[in-house]
């Protein structure tokens, strides 16, 4: 059963798709009862032989308010009961000589997935279609290559494309993409101040960490994002920055029927 579920694991990550506890209770088969025995003598043979172990997926980010206040008051577990496998070996020895892609094929997919996640987390966690597709543009990357990677990213949960409610563009529905559950997990924070430290080099400046910090902000914040794109002075390197917050007191309206969410959608 062990063998089995480490098996189950390792052709699941091969094809980027996550290992669901249902895959898991289908393998084990009868042993379904000794699931977290089975689980945990996995993880160690995983970490031992391959220097990877299972985390679980964070659920998908809630980005209405409706939608948080659904959660909040839902009986279900928050739990997403879905894995993936990430590396355990020490920063050191995540090299490329080590974790080199396989191909160049992969190579390709997995640089253009370190910009667009970094360019999402520097945008405050949303970036709309329009500005992603403007800074595809200026790093020359085909068109059509971009559709199909990015609807790949999407299948693989580095990605999610949300509709944009609050803008208004006549009778064009605008898009914007977040983060997803595999992004967060696989690069995550860290991996990021890791990717832009890397770019600048020995020319980082040394509050680079505060304005990573900066632009990224906290997860539960709705940033907004500007439509221009980041010029030359800006430090953090291509990023859209965030729109100034509108300090204008409202006088307060008293609706009849509860709250509207409408103007948080």
């Amino acid at each position: 059963m062990v063998k089995g579920l480490v098996r189950l694991a390792l052709a699941h990550e091969f094809s980027r798709t996550p290992i669901r506890r249902t895959d898991m209770s289908t393998v084990l088969g009868s042993g379904s009862r000794k699931f977290q025995e089975v689980f945990n003598r996995a993880q160690e043979e995983l970490r031992k032989v391959f220097g990877m172990e299972m985390v679980e997926l964070p659920l998908r980010e809630k980005t209405k308010l409706s939608q948080r206040r659904a959660a909040q008051s839902s009986d279900k577990s928050s739990s997403s009961k879905s894995y993936i496998l990430v590396s355990t070996l020490p920063i050191e020895y995540r090299l490329p000589t080590i974790l080199a892609p396989t191909t160049p094929k992969d190579a390709a997919y997995q640089g253009l997935v370190s910009f667009v996640v970094a360019l999402i987390y520097l945008s405050g966690r949303i970036l709309s279609v329009r500005n992603l597709e403007r800074y595809l543009s200026q790093m020359d990357v085909d068109e059509h290559y971009a559709d199909k990677t990015l609807s790949q990213m999407q299948r693989h949960g580095y990605i999610v494309k949300v509709k944009d409610t609050t803008a208004d563009i006549g009778d064009v529905t605008p898009f914007e993409y977040h983060l997803g559950p595999r992004a967060k997990m696989e690069i995550g924070e860290e991996g990021l101040k890791r990717l832009v430290r890397s770019v600048f080099g020995e020319d980082a400046p040394e509050d680079l960490d505060a304005r990573i910090k900066m632009n990224i902000g906290v997860e539960t914040q709705n940033i907004v994002v500007e439509d221009e794109v980041a010029g030359a002075d800006d430090h953090v390197g291509a990023v859209a920055k965030k729109a100034p917050t509108n300090t204008r007191k409202k006088r307060p309206v008293k609706r009849r029927g509860g709250d509207d969410d409408d103007d948080y959608e």
